[in-house]
């Protein structure tokens, strides 16, 4: 529950997974048709909050206009991560969020088969700082393809995903079987059904605001998983460290039962506390309970947290907490300071770094690999060396060979070459080391990329690694 409340903070830099799902169109409401123009209906008195519809599971809203002028901002789009830019990109539509957006919604609803969570449904809705037609949004308008069932000018961008234009500066990217929910949001949220989230949560200041909902069936299917762990693990001679395991599990699913909404916001402006969350639960009884755990994982939290995401730990926790935590009545109250929200930043951000070079040496691999292919068709057998490819004109840039992610690069470069005696076939070269990531052999790092013989690259364990290279070893005859 914790880490989702901080991880949206930066949902910039995320791109959410969605599922493939059955159409069932759903018809735009009338106020967004009547007396439409051929090319956009009047859309004066609504805005993005209008269309986030009110029984929905997650609502982050994002103010760009104001996130802009912060020095968060400054951090999630500084070379060379650019979060921002690499989530832009990742969408399948022309969306500039430095210059065009002023603020974003995006909503969500968790789909179920069988009891079990089973992918998402979910809208962004955009609120642009100027008037855009849509056709400016598409990034391949022949592979685009017109939506006429919505009533409003719309095109299917994706295999899931469509775009649909409700004004000059209001669009909602949504995939397609609930395109047409938050399309017709305007009618619904004005009477909204029991149990819904509170359009007011999403109006609290600051830059960002967000709301989740423990909705009757995702409770269903946490009680349904806590079943058949049940069943499945405990008995009497359970031991020691398993039982500590399902303890824990056994508390996070009573929380997980109780719990009705998390709402919270992200303030950056003056000396106010940056976060500032709520979790509403259904018994008051949970609330102290929430808290002494939650307190007592401040400080563990914070201490662990870049390890959580891709750093090392620091040694000891700084004297100040990283959130604290109050009870009234059955509501927890959380908040962090924007000193904490920096050091989160940081290491997330340190973490996405990493990531992005992690994900730039693995590309490098792969071009390696497409080299040694072609060395091999000609001259029948694997290069010894990378100069080798450099001699066969194979490597003309030999900036392929530095490992973004090394901290200090060999002047021989950043990969090491598997120099095996024959060329590898079928099945077994897709299990033959050919290249992998120089380390030291002091620290080696928990995961590494390596070069399979058929030129796919993967993401080991140092474990699997040794394996693998001592089969290589095994091959080379040593």
């Amino acid at each position: 529950m914790l880490r989702t409340i901080l991880a949206l903070l930066l949902m910039l830099a995320v791109a959410p997974t969605f599922a493939q799902a059955a159409e069932t169109p759903a018809p735009a409401d009338p106020r967004l048709t009547s007396g439409a123009s051929p090319d956009m209906p009047p859309t004066a008195l609504l805005s993005t909050l209008d269309f986030v519809p009110a029984d929905t599971d997650v609502a982050v809203l994002v103010r760009f206009d104001a996130l802009r002028r912060t020095g968060l901002w400054k951090r999630l789009t500084a070379p060379p991560t650019d979060l921002c830019r690499r989530w832009q990109e990742s969408l399948p539509v022309a969306i500039d969020f430095e210059k065009d957006v002023a603020a974003a919604a995006w909503v969500a609803e968790i789909a179920y088969a069988e009891g079990r969570p089973d992918g998402l449904r979910y809208g962004l809705v955009l609120e642009m700082a100027r008037d855009i037609r849509i056709t400016d949004l598409l990034r391949q308008t022949a592979d685009n393809h017109p939506t006429a069932r919505l009533g409003v000018p719309a095109f299917d961008v994706g295999p899931d995903l469509t775009l649909a234009a409700v004004g000059p500066r209001l669009f909602v990217l949504a995939s397609r079987d609930y395109v047409g929910m938050v399309l017709a949001t305007p009618s619904i949220h004005l009477a909204p059904p029991s149990g819904a989230i509170l359009r007011d949560a999403l109006t609290a200041p600051g830059e960002a605001a967000f709301v989740a909902r423990a909705s009757p069936a995702l409770k269903e299917a946490i009680q349904t998983e806590y079943t058949r762990l049940h069943q499945g693990l405990l008995r009497p001679n359970l031991g020691g460290e398993s039982l500590m395991q399902f303890s824990l599990y056994y508390n996070l699913v009573r929380l997980a039962l109780q719990t009705e909404t998390v709402t919270g916001s992200l303030d950056l402006s003056g000396d106010a506390d940056a976060l500032r969350a709520e979790i509403r639960f259904a018994s008051p009884g949970m609330a102290p309970f929430a808290v002494a755990i939650l307190q007592a994982m401040a400080d563990p939290l914070q201490m662990g947290l870049p390890a959580l995401v891709g750093g090392q730990p620091i040694e000891e926790p700084p004297p100040e907490l990283f959130y604290r935590t109050v009870v009234e009545g059955s509501t927890v109250r959380l908040t962090m300071t924007r000193h904490a929200v920096d050091r989160f930043a940081g290491s997330l951000l340190a973490a996405a770094r990493q990531a992005a070079a992690f994900d730039t040496s693995a590309e490098n691999l792969r071009h390696l690999g497409a080299a040694i292919r072609d060395y091999a068709a000609h001259k029948g057998a694997y290069p010894r060396l990378w100069t080798d490819l450099a001699r066969a004109s194979l490597l003309p840039d030999p900036t392929i060979l530095m490992n973004p992610a090394a901290n200090v690069h060999r002047p021989t470069g950043d990969y090491e070459l598997m120099p095996l005696p024959t060329t590898v076939t079928g099945d077994a070269a897709a299990q033959t080391l050919l290249a992998y990531e120089c380390f030291s052999e002091a620290t080696p790092p928990p995961r590494l990329n390596v070069l399979y013989a058929d030129g796919h690259v993967e993401q080991v364990t140092y474990e699997a690694f040794q394996a693998l290279y001592r089969k290589a070893v095994r091959i080379l005859g040593h």
